[in-house]
């Protein structure tokens, strides 16, 4: 699935499949011929370490050589497009929330692809790549305008300014056309105070003129066409085809008059579709062009309507006349048009249903009957297609971006078909020499009174990319020459509008950021580091890494070595990375902060083996690395906790807390777990509790010595622990009848459970009780923590043994005081290791294991300061026992979100 994120590929025609990479985006591209080094290179967006990001990446099949020319860091997922010589993503700025798109030209390093002015860009949507020039929109959040690129494809120019647009959740649509088999025309709606009008350009997007029906109109409401531009997945409203150049078909109005409309001379005149009775086709079509434009047809649509039709609409001559013909008595729901690709055909099919709910019916519409002759020399005259927004162009300059090009046509009156053989269209094209008309101001001027003059917008820090090492540079004089157009320069025109060469500028660095390649930063694990500058120069500039964890810092004098960087952090915290640029002429500095985390390796579970129905147990954990405890609130632990009593399909409860509490209503047994999460690990642990509805409650104090035990959660369980076994051995009580639970530490305070027994012959919990209060008032009971071999000095005597009259639901474990201390001392550490090693061989009758689970070692995904997403775990129905065969017991489970755990199979006493 492509959850997996594992391309494939086949070298024997998809007999046999080779696994190329792993961790692979659904976005990839193969090399291209003449461009890439090897035409067997995939271009691929590999996962990045943050959400919706990825990493560019290409290499060559079958064994996947890297053939990565350009490190470029993470940039927005799925924005990659390799077309021809140019390869693009989109990035996002770290510092705010504006994207910014980044292209390699000719598979040269990546630069940042650069707008007019100081507008925020959100978006971009790449419409035309031909020609050796980039023809983009731009989302700049209210509007979004048309740019023409220079050949690089990174310095932009105003083409169009705010085109008709409609916002989606993740993407934008526009309304625009690109007339096909005349690629230098373009069909855009523009957002206007008076509304919304149609433009068009005969020249690659240099020059826009509103569309009218002709160009001797003069009435401008008799004039101006409003067509439907917006193309549609379920619909097209327009269609032009290659194989019949000029030919255009779409919805339009004119005035209050919607209709269709026919253009065939590429959008300069227009004509309303009129039946034979001379009443307009008005209403919702699909459009189809066959035989190479001899045969135009409409056919009422029925997907967006719900109407049936019976009668297709068409035309032989090129739109001028119209006729109907009836195709289905019973009438049709058209859900769609086809034909073969080309437009040779004389044939197309219609599909759809008769009624709600009856299969569907294709129908083949024949129209060869129509001629019945083939056309011949004489039915074809040549078409000169014009600039018609050009003043210049007349009957003898018919110059289009410098080519003058002829089409050979079908004549429209012409009673006669093309055939299935294509037509050779074009029968002349030749270059034109250069006039103004084959320049345009150059990124940073505009035109003032028919010359570019520099912007005020235009940024001082600029510093061209042919720079980034120095020497000199070919300086614009404020234009530049088409990039699509083919004109023949003369030495007139070169000196205006020619290139300067100039000695590169020194600027003071500026604009620079710091990009991640991966926001799960763990410790011990090799990060990596991306600068980029925006403004200033490079070659005379020096950078200074500092990665704020005491390392010394890093020092080059070439960007290409700087922009770049790899770094260790062997301890996890809070760091500020700074990165300085300074050359002669100023100096600038960027920070980010980082946070490195340790991978959680186990997690200790402060809980109780049994409690009292109604009453609260408190469940803690303590979640430590492989060389400390961890800090719960620095270091961001989520916690996902089960209790064994959830109803079916519940879903775990999520805390920042590492303690919580928990009633249970119902006597039985039951298992809990908790998940410890943090954004590059989770370790899982769960524990049996036993619910007994009647018992026992004694409150205990203890002697001042007490005290010095209390400044470590371990020591505290492992008091409870020697409570009980202390308690049981003086008394001769079954140890599984007691349970003791800490519920303050200043003073210390424990509430002993005495539970009752199925046995015969066994003590009731009254009479335990009553003994247990007799003999701490004798001042014979007490707690030697750590065991018979140690002095007896050591012992804390029980001072008193009350009956809890009232227990209320918070007598659960109150661990303030323990988790505020402020040092867990060396010596805690070395007393709760021999506590330890005193469990592991006086109490082997109590050892519990957890359950060994199947788990990978892959990072969790959990992001830092992210609340996780996937709750839906079921922890619940899982069965376990203390037998140790349990060991051998395989399985999965589901924490929280997607992602590797590591288990804490430590043994518990």
């Amino acid at each position: 699935s492509l959850n997996q994120r594992k391309l494939y590929v086949s070298t024997d025609f998809a007999e046999h499949w080779k696994l190329l990479l792993d961790n692979v985006l659904p976005n990839f591209y193969w090399g291209v011929e003449g461009i890439d080094s090897d035409v067997d290179i995939v271009h691929m967006e590999i996962e990045a370490g943050m959400p919706s990001q990825a990493i560019y990446k290409a290499c060559i099949v079958p064994d996947c050589k890297d053939a990565t020319f350009d490190q470029i860091g993470p940039f927005i997922a799925d924005s990659l497009v390799v077309h021809k010589e140019y390869i693009f993503v989109q990035k996002s700025s770290s510092y705010d929330s504006e994207s910014y798109l980044v292209v390699s030209y000719n598979r040269t390093k990546f630069q940042r692809a650069y707008f007019p002015g100081d507008l925020k860009t959100d978006d971009f949507m790449l419409l035309n790549l031909d020609d050796g020039q980039v023809f983009i929109a731009v989302n700049h959040g209210d509007y979004v305008n048309l740019y023409l690129s220079e050949v690089t494809g990174q310095y932009y120019v105003l083409s169009f300014a705010n085109i008709y647009h409609i916002m989606r959740l993740g993407y934008f649509e526009i309304d625009f056309h690109e007339v096909q088999g005349m690629n230098w025309t373009f069909l855009a709606n523009k957002r206007e105070r008076s509304g919304v009008q149609t433009y068009i350009s005969f020249d690659k997007g240099g020059n826009w003129s509103p569309l009218t029906v002709n160009k001797s109109c003069s009435v401008a409401k008799q004039c101006l066409l409003l067509l439907e531009v917006k193309q549609s997945l379920l619909l097209s409203s327009m269609l032009s085809q290659t194989n019949a150049p000029g030919i255009i078909l779409a919805h339009g109005i004119i005035g209050q008059e919607s209709s269709v409309f026919t253009s065939n001379d590429g959008g300069a005149t227009w004509l309303k579709a009129l039946n034979v009775d001379g009443t307009p086709l008005v209403g919702r079509y699909r459009f189809n062009i066959l035989d190479q434009g001899s045969i135009l047809t409409a056919v009422p649509d029925g997907l967006l309507t719900g109407l049936s039709s019976k009668t297709v609409f068409y035309s032989s001559d090129e739109g001028v006349h119209w006729k109907q013909q009836e195709f289905d008595s019973k009438g049709l729901i058209v859900k769609g048009v086809l034909t073969e690709p080309g437009s040779l055909t004389m044939v197309e099919s219609i599909f759809g249903h008769e009624g709600p709910g009856i299969p569907w019916t294709v129908l083949k519409l024949n129209f060869s009957n129509v001629f019945s002759v083939k056309c011949g020399p004489s039915n074809y005259s040549d078409w000169h297609p014009k600039d018609y927004n050009n003043a210049e162009s007349s009957l003898d300059n018919n110059c289009i971006l410098g080519q003058n090009i002829v089409y050979k046509r079908r004549n429209p009156e012409a009673n006669c078909y093309n055939g299935e053989i294509l037509i050779v269209r074009t029968e002349k094209n030749y270059t034109c020499e250069c006039t103004a008309e084959d320049y345009e101001c150059d990124f940073g001027y505009e035109e003032v009174n028919t010359d570019c003059k520099q912007t005020k917008w235009f940024d001082d820090t600029y510093s061209p990319p042919e720079c980034d090492k120095g020497g000199d540079y070919n300086k614009s004089q404020g234009y530049r020459k088409i990039p699509a157009d083919v004109c023949i320069e003369n030495k007139s025109y070169q000196k205006k509008y020619g290139k300067v060469t100039t000695v590169c500028p020194s600027i003071a660095p500026s604009k620079l950021t710091i990009a991640l390649e991966a926001r799960k930063l763990t410790s011990g694990k090799e990060l990596a580091f991306h600068l980029e500058q925006a403004g200033g120069s490079k070659f005379d500039s020096k950078y200074t890494w500092d990665f704020g964890d005491g390392s010394k810092p890093l020092v080059d004098t070439e960007f290409q070595n700087a922009s770049h960087k790899t770094h260790i952090f062997s301890v996890a915290g809070h760091y500020n990375i700074n990165v300085v640029a300074e050359n002669k002429k100023g100096k600038a500095n960027v920070s980010a902060s980082v946070h490195v985390q340790d991978p959680l390796v186990s997690v200790y579970l402060i809980a109780p083996a049994a409690g009292k129905t109604g009453l609260s147990v408190t469940f803690s954990v303590i979640p430590t690395s492989s060389t400390r405890m961890v800090e719960t609130n620095s270091d961001h632990v989520h916690f996902s906790w089960t209790f064994g009593d959830e109803s079916v399909g519940s879903l775990p409860l999520l805390t920042w807390n590492n303690s919580v509490t928990h009633v249970f209503n119902k006597a039985g047994s039951y298992r809990m777990s908790v998940e410890a999460v943090n954004s590059v690990s989770s370790v899982y642990k769960e524990q049996s509790i036993q619910m007994f509805d009647d018992a026992e409650i004694l409150v205990l104090t203890f002697s001042s010595n007490v005290n010095k035990y209390m400044s470590s959660p371990v020591i505290l369980e492992l008091f409870t622990l020697r409570i009980k076994q202390q308690l049981a051995e003086d008394l001769g009580v079954n140890l599984a009848r007691l349970e003791a639970v800490v519920v303050n530490t200043v003073p210390t305070t424990v509430h002993l459970y005495v539970f009752p027994s199925s046995l015969p012959g066994e003590e009731t919990a009254t009479n335990i009780r009553d003994t247990v209060i007799s003999q701490v008032q004798k001042g014979v009971l007490g707690v030697n923590l750590f065991g018979k071999l140690y002095e007896a000095g050591e012992i804390i005597t029980i001072t008193s043994a009350e009956k809890l009259i009232s227990p209320d639901h918070s007598s659960g474990p109150n661990m303030k005081a323990v988790y505020i201390a402020t040092p867990v001392l060396v010596l805690v550490v070395a007393v709760s290791l021999v506590s330890f090693m005193y469990c592991r061989k006086k109490l082997h009758s109590l050892r519990q294991y957890n359950i060994l689970h199947t788990h990978d070692d892959s990072d969790a995904l959990l992001d830092d300061d992210e609340a996780p997403l996937d709750l839906n775990v079921d922890f619940g129905t899982r069965e376990s026992s203390r037998d140790d065969s349990i060991l051998d017991a395989g399985g999965s489970h589901l924490v929280m979100v997607t992602g590797g755990r590591s288990s804490d199979n430590a043994e518990n006493c």
